[in-house]
């Protein structure tokens, strides 16, 4: 018996699955109503709802929000200046005033600080969305990867 999603924890949420006829391509869009037998979602960038039986649902995830990543851009913009940096100050070698060595470490902090400014300003700029697994639909408790194991225990 099919029923709105509001009880469960996942009214209106927006989930990502894969069926038999969609492994390559996942499904991502609105959870509407499911049931014991199947599965109504609002799809992103479609005008209509999808149904799809619990039996053919391979796995489930719900979404956790958008992140963006500006420490992982800082890390990588700061490492790959520090790299070019230090490599660059280091081939034009001794010009009177510094040595290689002392240009190299001079090119890898202003390489670095540059870097970093430039890739944290990248990484707040990429946008991607967490993913958890959901069990409670289809056959979300057997994975390719391996198989959960489950109990209920009622008093």
């Amino acid at each position: 018996m099919a029923q709105e999603v509001a009880g469960s924890g996942l009214a209106r949420a927006r989930v990502r699955f894969a069926t038999e006829a969609h492994k390559v391509q996942q499904v991502v869009g609105q959870l509407v109503v499911h049931g014991r037998d199947s599965l109504t979602v609002l799809q992103d960038g479609e005008a209509g709802r999808i149904t799809i039986p619990s039996a053919q649902v391979l796995t489930v995830a719900v979404s956790g929000g958008q992140h963006s990543h500006p420490w992982t851009g800082l890390a990588v913009g700061l490492l790959g200046g520090a790299a070019v940096g230090a490599i660059s100050g280091a081939s034009s070698g001794d010009d009177g005033l510094f040595t290689g060595g002392e240009l190299a470490t001079i090119g890898a902090l202003g390489g670095g600080a540059i870097g970093g400014l430039v890739g944290a300003v990248v990484g707040a700029m990429v946008h991607t969305e967490r993913w958890r697994p959901y069990v409670g639909i289809g056959q979300g408790q057997v994975g390719r990867s391996g198989v959960a194991l489950g109990a209920r225990v009622s008093f």
